[in-house]
Order: C-alpha cells, then sequence, then structure tokens
C-alpha cells in the first residue's frame, strides 16, 4: 500500500479522529507520510466516523487545507 499511495501527486488532507477506536491515528500519520503532498490532521473528541461524528471539523479542516501551499511537497 505505501508503494501505491507514494505515486500520488495530488494534494492531500488526511483527517484522522484523535478518538478513532478501530483504526488508530498512528495510521493515519502514517497514510500522510507515504502521500509526498499529502498534510495529516487530527480531529479531537472525533472517532471513526469523521463527517458523521464532527462534520463542523471536516468543513473547516477541508476550508483551512485549501490555502494551503502544497508547492513546498513537490518533489
Amino acid at each position: 500500500m505505501a508503494q501505491r499511495l507514494g505515486t500520488l501527486e495530488i494534494p492531500t488532507l488526511v483527517l484522522w479522529g484523535d478518538s478513532d477506536r478501530i483504526v488508530d491515528p498512528d495510521y493515519g500519520r502514517a497514510y500522510a507520510a507515504a502521500i509526498p503532498p499529502a498534510r495529516f490532521q487530527l480531529l479531537t473528541d472525533t472517532g471513526h466516523n469523521a463527517q458523521m461524528e464532527t462534520p463542523d471539523q471536516v468543513v473547516h479542516a477541508i476550508w483551512d487545507g485549501a490555502d494551503t501551499d502544497f508547492s513546498a511537497f513537490a518533489r
């Protein structure tokens, strides 16, 4: 999987819940680290279904991420 993620060349925002009881946030960090133009963001008081549990945080993270200068991540 890491090899496939490493081929992505599009800006990527990896959102993960800090209270995810299914998949540990360290997996999210690893996913983001495997994608060259990625940024990881941990959502507070959020479990596995962030879009349903804390939709405001998801929307704000996406909105704020839209302003990210991903050129710093260019290969």
